[in-house]
């Protein structure tokens, strides 16, 4: 009898020992932990601790557990299994990470205390687990430094594995801390960074995209910012995958009354849902909400086009997107005659080939703050493409005239365009001056195409000796080009110099038998030479191989 009345008395008293070393509010304090799985492609990757904080599913752990992880879960004790669906900060160096789950109202969470400790205090570890298993341990505080403003505390306590990212609470279980891994050798001490550390991480336009997030296949959550959500969005957006369309979804979530989420929701539906009815109801949307339905229009009008270029050009769904965009362009510019408006309903209409009207866009902007080289070169091409020349080269002028008056080296396009189109009039010296001065501005950088050309307006000019100058400039570069060689040729043979040109021809037919114009010419320089059979031969592999002058010779000299 004494001897059960002594094993009562002690157990009452492991009680109220118990009692008195872990503080009520410190046990509630263990339904805020949670233990967390994180797979890569379905499989287990690692396992550790976490604590439930705030009132939103938020849950800080350790970045290590989560590095390499495409999902993950956190479990209460209660066993109850809640998934990880965003993250919403990191940091590396004190391997540490704030989540959150799937958020409900029985996630017992920890409040996070601001509160001063000092050295001597003591603390309490909690582990993971149910009231009977999961443990707490008493943490003397051994020294307190500072990081980013908040405590770093080191305890008297040797740190197991199992602790890490373990809470470290008061006695009135508010969250202090976390565990950190012990350093190497260390069987004495073990460390915590303040829960206020991780509080203060959050998710901005700045590290949205960084390493730290991208080593972890979870999407990052947007930030509270409309203005930084939209900054986060469009970076996202460069690579449109599940992560960017779940992000979408999370800002016209949050932002519901944002025309730029409807913006790019019609684009989402467009180029990869493929479906116009969704797009068209985003759009709408989109007009509803915004202050500037021009870029409504605007956005619209770029996309429809875009999406014009998935079908064919003679297709009935490439017609009736271009023809939906150039309306969405025309209200865009009804509203507010913005010159981007303007050039790009220009640009499409250049497209698709309807020249007068492209031509007429182009030229409006002449007037506004769009003005410029580019500007006229385009409305050069519409003029070109119309037969126009002379308007084109007036336009080329225009573009040329814009740099002032003293040559620079963004002259040089217009001036090689100006020069080719006064060459396909049968301008020749004006079309040779253009090169010319193509020439000065690119000195050095002349390719033997540049050569070759110029030469031939050189020979129509009858500037024989430019001609013959540029003509062996364009085959000392490229010494195997058949053309230059031809056209070597018949320079020689136009500046009667024929023995020069049978010697370049034979070349050529070395190089290429099946060169009709080789052929030709070699045979007029035989004539030239009074050798008739050959010429008839040369004549006769000429006329073979199609070349359109070769027949007439041939009757000219039987």
């Amino acid at each position: 009898m004494k001897r059960a009345y002594i094993t009562f008395l002690f157990s009452l008293f492991l009680i109220i020992s118990y009692a008195a070393k872990y503080p009520k509010e410190v046990d509630k304090s263990r339904k805020g932990v949670a233990s967390i799985l994180a797979y890569k492609n379905g499989k287990l990757l690692r396992s550790g601790t976490g604590v439930f904080v705030g009132e939103k599913g938020e849950l800080f752990s350790s970045y290590s557990l989560f590095v390499g992880a495409d999902s993950a879960v956190a479990i209460d004790p209660s066993g109850k299994v809640r998934n990880v669906e965003r993250l919403l900060g990191a940091n590396d160096i004190y391997d540490c990470i704030k989540v959150r789950v799937a958020w409900d109202k029985k996630i017992s969470s920890l409040s996070i205390t601001n509160k001063n400790y000092s050295i001597e205090e003591s603390l309490y570890l909690l582990a993971y687990g149910t009231k009977k298993s999961g443990m707490i341990e008493l943490l003397p505080i051994k020294n307190i430094v500072t990081v980013s403003g908040t405590p770093y505390y080191t305890f008297s306590f040797s740190m197991q594995e199992r602790y890490l990212s373990a809470p470290v609470v008061n006695s009135e279980g508010e969250l202090v801390a976390l565990m950190q891994s012990a350093e190497r050798n260390d069987t004495l001490n073990s460390y915590a960074i303040s829960a206020s550390f991780l509080e203060k991480m959050n998710i901005t336009s700045l590290n949205f995209n960084s390493d730290i997030f991208k080593r972890i296949d979870i999407p990052c959550a947007l930030p509270n910012n409309k203005k930084d959500a939209l900054t986060c969005l469009h970076l996202h957006g460069l690579v449109h995958n599940e992560k960017y369309y779940m992000l979408l979804d999370d800002y016209l979530q949050m932002f519901p009354d944002s025309y730029e989420g409807y913006l790019l929701l019609a684009e989402k539906a467009i180029h990869f849902d493929k479906n116009i009815s969704l797009a068209e109801m985003a759009w709408d949307k989109a007009v509803q909400y915004s202050l500037t339905p021009d870029d409504v229009y605007y956005n619209k009008a770029n996309v429809l086009s875009s999406y014009a270029l998935s079908f064919e050009n003679d297709s009935a769904s490439f017609v009736s997107l271009n023809d939906s965009a150039l309306v969405c362009y025309d209200r865009a510019i009804a509203i507010s005659a913005e010159p981007l408006y303007i050039y790009r309903k220009g640009l499409l209409l250049r497209e698709l080939k309807r020249f007068s009207e492209a031509f007429e866009c182009f030229d409006a902007l002449a007037t506004t703050n769009m003005r410029s080289a580019d500007i006229f070169a385009l409305a050069a091409t519409c003029k070109e493409s119309l037969g126009d020349y002379d308007a084109a080269i007036a336009q080329l002028d225009s573009a040329i005239t814009s740099f002032g008056s003293v040559p620079v080296g963004e002259m040089a396009g217009y001036l090689w365009n100006r020069g080719f189109l006064k060459h396909r009039m049968g301008r020749y010296r004006e079309a040779v001056v253009d090169y010319n001065l193509f020439a000065t501005l690119k000195e050095g950088e002349l390719s033997a195409h540049f050569f070759y050309i110029r030469e031939q307006a050189e020979f129509e000019a009858k500037m024989f000796q430019q001609a013959m100058n540029d003509i062996n400039t364009a085959i000392s570069l490229s010494p195997q080009e058949v053309s230059y060689l031809v056209e070597k040729g018949r320079l020689c043979y136009r500046v009667n110099m024929p023995d020069e040109a049978i010697e370049v021809l034979n070349r050529v037919i070395e190089l290429n038998s099946e060169e009709p114009n080789a052929h030709y010419i070699l045979a007029c320089c035989m004539l030239l030479k009074g050798n008739r059979e050959s010429a008839k031969e040369h004549l006769l592999k000429a006329k073979e191989l199609q070349h359109p002058s070769a027949y007439k010779k041939l009757k000219e000299i039987e």
